[in-house]
Order: C-alpha cells, then structure tokens, then sequence
C-alpha cells in the first residue's frame, strides 16, 4: 500500500474525532487534569510545609541549624563537627555574664552572649530583619536590641553612643562604659542580651567546655535518623553535655517520604485509567481503524491520528490542571502559614519551578507509558482482521474440569485475564 503524505487530514480528522467524541475524551481530559492537578498541589504543599518549618523553627530559636550541642563543648568535638562529610557549618555560641543596673535603671534582667563568625554570618543571618552598624570588635563595645535598650532604660540610643553597665562575670562584679557598635531587629529569645566581642569573653572568665553552645547546621536537609545518631555517637558526650536535634531535621525525611508516596499513589492511578480508557477506546473502534487503512491510510499515519488526538487532550488536560494547582495553592499555602503561626507579609508565597516542570513530565511520563500498547493494538490489526475482531479472550486447551459454581470460575478468569483493569477496580484512592 503506497502512502499518503496527508499530515494536514489527518490533523483535522484527530481534531473532529475529539470533537465528536466528547464525552470519551472528556473523561480522558479529567483523568490528565486531576493527575498533573494533584501532582503539582501535594508537591508544593508539602515543600511549602517543610520550608516553613524550617523558618518557623529559625525564627522560634533565633538562627537557622538542625543540632545543637549544649552545656559546653570542646575543641576535639567541635573539630569532628567540622570535618563530618554532611555539616555544612559548626557555630559557637556562649553565655558570658549578666547585666545588673545601667545608669537609668538599677534593676535589669539582661546578659551578655557571644557568638564566633560562622555562629553571626551564616546561621543567625536568617533571623535577622534589620542591622544597623556592625558585630562588635573591640571589648567595649556591644550589639544590642531595641528591646534590650529599653530594658536599660535607654532606648533612645543609636549606633555609636555610650552606654554605662554593671555586669557580673566569674572575675566579680565590673563597672564599664561600653559603645553601641550595631542595633540589630529580628526573631529569637536573645533580644534581651547584648552581644560582645571577643575579647570581651575571653576576659569574663567563662570558657567553651562550661558554657558553650555548637550549633550544626547539615548541607542536607532531610538526614536519616540513624544518621543523626552516629554523629552523636562519635562526639562522645559526658554525662553533662545535651545533644539535642531539631524538629525539622527529624521529621523532614519522613514527611518527604510520605509526599513521594502519596505521588507514586497518583502516578500509579493516572497511568491506570489512561491506559483503561485508550484501551477501550482502541478497542471499540478496531474496525473503524481497518477502515482508515482499507482508504489507504498508512499504520504511521494510523499511529500519528492516535497520538494526535491523545496530543490535543493532553496538553489541554495538563495546563488546566497546572492552573487549577497554582490557583489553588495560591489559597492553601497562606492557610498553612496561618496554622503555622507565621505572618505572611513576612514570608511570601511559595513557587517550585522544579516542582512545575516534574509535574509536567511524570504526567506526560504515565500518558506515554497509557497509550502504548493499545497504539500497538490499533497499529497491527489489519483490515481484514479489524472487520471480525474482538477483545482478546484467554482460552484454554486442556483443562481440567474445575469443580463449583459456574459463574465464579468466569469472574475469576476476567480478572486474571485483565490485570491492569482490574488493578484500576481495586486500587485505593490517594487521599490528598
């Protein structure tokens, strides 16, 4: 049979077909609507709830780690941390006196903390809002908060003015001037202390291995819990020390793990109903397809009106879902943050394009995987074939005469026969 180079028919005849058919391919175009649709939504909830999460937990305890070794280190440990192939960075933190009185106010409840560069550049970073000035360099100098500033009954001060403290350390009780070096506005439960300078520390008598803080932060953020646990077992702790994790690092992976799943469950549906209903689609129309071919129609062009058609509903199906999604989550995602307890105008709203782009091909992924074998079906029947088929029925040769009732034996032979329609019947629905 010599073939037809009739593309621009065949384009129109995909489009007509669909038309005609609109009750069929509607509920194609739903099965691709709900499954990009579902793909999208639980992806960027989930992602949405674990980064937030994350910057609630940042903003409850005022920097951003997943670790937190308490009640002093040492220098053996810390040196472990930095070393470990998963850390990303290791920041100290340490408790170094409090403040008893100013020159305005002879009762105050505030102390003094200092933190090494990694501790202040990297992991505190994200729980700051505002600075204004600088981390303290000299040892008279001090970082402080609006609220620090009032509890001293000087909140009229600025970067750059002096500030009269009584404080108490291990060395006794001192009276010093001290300059404003930063104000600095954001979250945490040290904006009642002042942060000091090196030196400082060093003076006051308190060292690391009593009062000290590690703070770890992982290059990744979802870690098994066995691998926390080896960490921790590698440290060595005295009976003193707290190794305490974060709830983001311990439930991220399985949250993670659970959005997968929920995703294979929607995969695994769509890829299902696709191919159920091209399946009998194909299968009602053989001799329709015989024929196209008995006009002259090729099985090239036979296969490219075929996908044509699954084209058109597809891609129609897909975007209306990737809207539907982002339509929706635009109204999901403030509702997470409000559960979470987190203002909005200080988060923004969430937007995967990674998310975007594997909601896209894991939908065309299970359109492809659908309509293969009954493209294969409509492609190898021949004309003469098409006029006297019918669905394929398993018959046996030799069997055995099977004792109980008929009808039985006939339903269990349809659903060994038709595994993946069956599969559709029995499969649980994702519960989203």
């Amino acid at each position: 049979m010599l073939a037809n180079n009739n593309r621009s028919v065949i384009d129109r005849l995909a489009k007509n077909t669909v038309r005609t058919n609109k009750r069929q391919f509607l509920i194609l175009f739903l099965t691709i609507l709900l499954s990009s649709f579902m793909l999208f939504s639980v992806f960027t909830i989930g992602l949405t709830y674990l980064d937030l999460s994350r910057l609630q937990n940042t903003r409850l305890y005022g920097s951003e780690y997943d670790i937190a070794v308490m009640n002093g280190f040492t220098e053996d440990q810390k040196e472990i941390l930095i070393h470990h192939s998963g850390v990303k960075s290791v920041g100290a933190l340490a408790y170094c006196g409090n403040v008893k009185s100013s020159d305005a106010d002879r009762s105050i409840n505030a102390g003094f903390l200092w933190g090494d560069k990694t501790y202040w550049e990297s992991q505190k970073a994200p729980a700051i809002m505002e600075m204004k000035g600088h981390y303290p360099q000299y040892r008279n100098e001090l970082l402080a908060t609006e609220e620090v500033l009032k509890a001293c009954g000087k909140r009229a001060l600025s970067v750059g003015d002096c500030l009269s403290l009584t404080y108490e350390d291990l060395t006794g009780i001192h009276t010093t001037d001290f300059v404003i070096s930063g104000i600095w506005k954001g979250y945490g439960g040290d904006q009642a202390s002042f942060y000091v300078s090196k030196d400082f520390y060093k003076q006051t008598g308190y060292d690391p291995e009593s009062a000290g803080i590690l703070q770890v932060k992982f290059k990744s953020n979802y870690i098994t819990g066995k691998t926390i646990e080896r960490l921790k077992e590698s440290l060595k702790l005295s009976s003193t020390q707290v190794f305490q994790a974060s709830e983001y690092i311990e439930k991220s992976l399985t949250i993670l793990f659970a959005v997968l799943g929920l995703c294979f469950m929607i995969c695994l549906s769509a890829y299902l109903l696709i191919y159920n209903i091209l399946y009998l689609s194909v299968s009602g129309k053989i001799r329709y397809y015989g024929l196209l071919q008995t006009l002259g129609m090729t099985k090239s062009q036979l296969v490219r009106l075929i996908r044509k058609q699954i084209l058109l509903v597809g891609v129609t199906g897909i975007l209306a879902g990737i809207v539907l999604g982002i339509s929706l989550s635009l109204i999901l995602v403030p509702y997470v943050v409000k559960v979470l307890g987190i203002s909005l105008g200080n988060t923004g709203l969430y937007f995967y394009p990674e998310v975007l782009v594997f909601s896209i091909f894991v939908t065309v992924l299970a359109i492809v995987c659908g309509v293969r074998k009954p493209i294969h079906i409509a492609a190898d029947v021949t004309p003469v074939e098409a006029v006297k088929y019918r669905e394929t029925v398993v018959v046996p040769h030799a069997r055995k005469k099977r004792q109980g009732n008929l009808y039985w034996q006939m339903a269990k032979d349809r659903l060994k026969n038709s595994k993946k329609r069956t599969a559709v019947v029995f499969e649980p629905l994702p519960v989203k």
